[in-house]
């Protein structure tokens, strides 16, 4: 397991989303642009953290500032508590 340190948040990003056809002729190599904004799903939090999150909570963070972080053959996704623009309510 891994535990989050220094104001990080453990996440669960998106599935990626399937390829869809274009009706436009595109080089093979594009790629959209990933959104500026993505909703997450937390799954643990450093202690230090002052966000009162919980575990499988959905929150809106900054895409751009998604670290993943590989320990072995393991990979995990963080987030600084600075990066979370807020709660996702179901």
């Amino acid at each position: 397991m891994f535990t989050p340190l220094n104001r990080h948040i453990l996440v669960q990003p998106p599935e990626p989303e399937e390829k869809v056809e274009s009706a436009f002729i595109t080089p093979s190599d594009y790629t959209n642009p990933p959104p500026k904004y993505t909703v997450v799903i937390v799954l643990q939090v450093a202690e230090d953290c002052s966000l009162k999150l919980n575990s499988k909570e959905q929150v809106v963070v900054e895409t751009s500032m998604l670290q993943e972080v590989n320990v072995g053959k393991e990979k995990f996704t963080l987030i600084l508590e600075n990066y979370v623009y807020g709660k996702k309510e179901q």
